[in-house]
């Protein structure tokens, strides 16, 4: 079971970021997508009813905004993902994501000095003991790079503000955001173009809804409302307008 798990990943991945750099060629070609990179946690070979990763990736010389001429963020990932195959599907049964945005403070060179602007930790309520916390939520974190800059130590570890103002009991629900779907919010944030041809972001769309893990509760301590379940879509790539308005 756990060799199809990552097989099944693997496979996602693979599919995922090909779609990825599709995108990025049509409209942002300058951009460097690193893919998402998988490593099987420590305790994964003993957990044989689960497989967890650890995955990761970036963007370099990310616009500041769809149609913008400066190139200057530089976008880092980390997370986990645990999964289980059931019923000859691959799912989640959790995922926790990180994302730092950091702006280059020289543009020769994209590995050097950078400054982070905002950070995200995206997770997954898995504990039946905080009723006050959104199955899905998202939480102001401006360090939370400094996971990724422990393992990719190529990189110049980025000026982090330690006086920058943060409410860190804010939790925002939001929809499920593994490593998968952070990575469509991203290039939806900085490489689409909000008024201009929407066909390559639907065809992307199209394409990772194949890609997207869909999350069990099956075995959860926590009580998923029936409502949640039925009608709440949970994969963010259901979040974007499917056309411009007529």
């Amino acid at each position: 079971m756990p060799r199809q798990f990552k097989v099944s990943l693997e496979g996602a991945v693979a599919s995922f970021d090909a779609a990825v750099r599709n995108l990025i060629t049509k409209l942002a070609p300058t951009v460097t997508y690193s893919g998402i990179e998988l490593r099987p946690t420590p305790n994964t070979e003993q957990a044989f009813e689960n497989m967890a990763y650890q995955v990761s990736g970036f963007f370099l010389g990310m616009p500041q905004m769809p149609n913008s001429r400066k190139h200057t963020e530089n976008v880092y990932l980390i997370g986990l993902l645990n999964g289980v195959v059931a019923e000859r599907t691959a799912q989640l049964k959790s995922y926790a994501t990180e994302v730092s945005y950091c702006r280059m403070q020289n543009l020769s060179n994209q590995y050097g000095e950078q400054k982070a602007i905002a950070g995200y930790h995206f997770d997954f309520e898995s504990t039946s003991s905080k009723i006050n916390h959104p199955i899905f939520h998202v939480q102001q974190s401006i360090r939370a790079g400094e996971r990724f800059f422990e393992f990719n130590t190529n990189f110049s570890l980025p000026e982090f503000p330690f006086d920058h103002p943060e409410i860190r009991t804010l939790r925002i629900p939001t929809p499920q955001m593994d490593i998968f779907s952070a990575i469509v919010m991203i290039l939806a944030d900085h490489i689409v173009p909000p008024d201009g041809s929407s066909e390559p972001f639907l065809e992307f769309l199209s394409v990772v809804d194949q890609t997207l893990l869909p999350i069990s509760f099956d075995d959860s301590p926590i009580n998923v409302p029936n409502k949640f379940l039925s009608a709440h879509p949970i994969h963010i790539h259901d979040w974007y307008p499917t056309r411009f308005p007529i």
